[in-house]
């Protein structure tokens, strides 16, 4: 399991490059990863930004 960054969701939902978001959606597809709640609140903060 690994734990991931606000930056990976950020680089999903911006796919201001497409590469790198793509990569991020393989790390989801394929890892069981850790998600602090952190993590899902400054996501949050930066969505509605």
């Amino acid at each position: 399991m690994i734990a991931i960054d606000t930056n990976i969701f950020v680089r999903i939902v911006t796919n201001d490059d497409p590469k790198q978001a793509q990569r991020a959606v393989d790390l989801l597809q394929q890892q069981v990863v850790f998600i602090a709640k952190t993590v899902l609140l400054e996501f949050g903060m930066v969505a509605s930004s």
